[in-house]
C-alpha cells in the first residue's frame, strides 16, 4: 500500500507540474509572465523595433476595442484592450511583452505584425476617439466600451453602459425566472431606508460586514404584476464585493423566520454577465 500511495503522489506531484508549466507558458505568451526580467526582456525587443507603445496607438490597431470602467471605490479608470481573438491585456506593457516575444521566436519581425502597429499609429481618428473615453466613463458612472473602427462616439453609442450601483438595471430578461413578456418590469435601486432594511443592516453588522454595506431593493414593476416568480426574485440584495471587471455582485438576504435578528442569505444572485454584456439574476 505504502508503494502505491507513494506512486499516487509522484503522479499528483506530476501532472500539479504540468498544469504550472503550461499556465506559465500561457501566460508568457499573451505577455503575462510573472517573471519581470523575462518580461522587461521581451518589452525591450519589442520596443527596439517599434518604440514604446502608447494607449492611443494599441487602440488604433485593426480589430481591437477598449472599455473604460469606472471605479466607484476608487473613483479610477480602469482600462482593457482586447484583441480580435478576445485576448484581453490591462496594461499596454501586456502588450509589448506578448510580440516582443513573438518577435524573438520568430528571430524577426512578421510582416503582419509590422503592418498592425503601423496601422495602429496611423489611425489618427482612433487616437482622438480614445481621449473620450475615460470622460465617458466618469459621466455616465460605469463602462464605455469602443471599437477602433469607430469613427465618433455617436456609432456606438449603444455600448455605453450605466453602473447599477447609480442606475436602474439596466432592461434585460432575468436568468432563469421571469418569463420574456415580464423581464421590463424589474428595477433596482439603492435602499435608503425601511424597518426590514435596518434591521438587515444591523443583522449584517453583527456578523462583520460593514456599517455602510450597500444593500439593494428589487422590486417587481406593474408590468410583472402575478409573475410566478415575483417571491422568488424580489426582496432585498447585499453587496458581496466586485468581480475581476470591478462590477458590484449581490445577493439576496432576508430576515429568518426562526431565528430572532438573525439574516439568511438566499440562493438568488444579482451579477454582471460579461460575455452577454448585462445584468442577470439568478
Amino acid at each position: 500500500w505504502n508503494a502505491l500511495y507513494a506512486e499516487y503522489e509522484k503522479q499528483q506531484e506530476m501532472r500539479k507540474k504540468a498544469k504550472l508549466d503550461k499556465n506559465k507558458e500561457q501566460r508568457a505568451e499573451q505577455g503575462k509572465s510573472k517573471n519581470k526580467e523575462q518580461r522587461d526582456h521581451y518589452i525591450a525587443v519589442f520596443q527596439k523595433h517599434f518604440g514604446q507603445l502608447s494607449g492611443e496607438v494599441t487602440f488604433g490597431f485593426p480589430g481591437w476595442r477598449c472599455s473604460w470602467v469606472y471605479s466607484h471605490n476608487s473613483g479610477q479608470i480602469i482600462k482593457t484592450f482586447t484583441d480580435p481573438e478576445g485576448n484581453e491585456f490591462k496594461l499596454v506593457n501586456e502588450v509589448e511583452s506578448k510580440y516582443g516575444r513573438i518577435i524573438e521566436l520568430a528571430g524577426s519581425v512578421p510582416p503582419d505584425l509590422a503592418e498592425m502597429v503601423r496601422a495602429g499609429k496611423e489611425n489618427t481618428k482612433a487616437h482622438a476617439l480614445f481621449s473620450v473615453g475615460t470622460p465617458k466613463a466618469k459621466a455616465v458612472g460605469g463602462t464605455v466600451e469602443l471599437s477602433a473602427e469607430a469613427d465618433s462616439l455617436d456609432e456606438h453609442s449603444h455600448l455605453i453602459r450605466r453602473d447599477v450601483k447609480r442606475k436602474m438595471l439596466e432592461r434585460q430578461e432575468p436568468k432563469r425566472y421571469a418569463a420574456a413578456a415580464d423581464y421590463q418590469a424589474w428595477e433596482a435601486t439603492i435602499s435608503q431606508g425601511g424597518s426590514e432594511i435596518t434591521r438587515i443592516k444591523d443583522a449584517l453588522s453583527e456578523r462583520g460586514f460593514p456599517k455602510a454595506v450597500e444593500l439593494l431593493l428589487v422590486a417587481a414593476g406593474q408590468a410583472a404584476n402575478g409573475n410566478r416568480y415575483e417571491g422568488a426574485i424580489a426582496g432585498i440584495y447585499v453587496c458581496r464585493g466586485e468581480d475581476q471587471f470591478d462590477r458590484p455582485c449581490y445577493q439576496k438576504v432576508a430576515m429568518s423566520s426562526r431565528l430572532p435578528e438573525t439574516v439568511v442569505c438566499q440562493d438568488c444572485y444579482l451579477y454582471w454577465r460579461a460575455g452577454d454584456r448585462r445584468w442577470e439574476i439568478g
